[in-house]
């Protein structure tokens, strides 16, 4: 008894389809803790707008801790915009920008001068006194003779 031989493109056929669902073995687990995640977020995101319309005030108002949580809610969770209920989207989205704006403007901010230091009239004067007389001397002559010269005066 001889047995045909199997047609090469039936194995590729079954190889493709068993790998395909070997990667759909994963994805309940992962939708699982997905879903599971983001049902946390959503609680505390509830609560968090919970907690603001308790506060003793006839028109709730958002602290700077509220638009703090919002704009790193936004950040890490993809659904946040779903249980906003106090403020729109976008003014979540104004706040993120100008804490990006506040946070690059303190950055930036003058601390310390960069770059070359000023160089003093005195000295300013003495090169273009040594420049006059000794019209065939470099700049790198200049430069030594004025540390020289400004060591000397101190």
């Amino acid at each position: 008894m001889t047995t045909s031989p199997v047609p090469i493109w039936t194995i590729s056929v079954y190889n493709s389809r068993m790998l395909y669902l070997v990667k759909l073995l994963p994805v309940p687990v992962i939708m699982f803790f997905r879903s599971r995640c983001d049902l946390l977020l959503e609680n505390l995101a509830l609560r968090q707008q919970l907690a603001v319309v308790k506060r003793r005030r006839s028109h709730p108002r958002l602290a700077i801790t509220d638009r703090l949580f919002w704009v790193i809610l936004r950040r890490f969770w993809s659904r946040w915009r779903e249980t906003l209920i106090l403020v729109q989207p976008e003014t979540v989205v104004r706040w993120h920008r100008a804490g990006f704006k506040l946070y690059w403007t303190w950055l930036s901010r003058h601390r310390t001068r960069v770059g070359r230091k000023c160089v003093s009239v005195e000295l300013r004067e003495l090169i273009f006194r040594m420049v006059a007389d000794n019209p065939t001397w470099g700049s790198p002559r200049i430069h030594g003779e004025t540390d020289d010269a400004w060591l000397r005066h101190f």
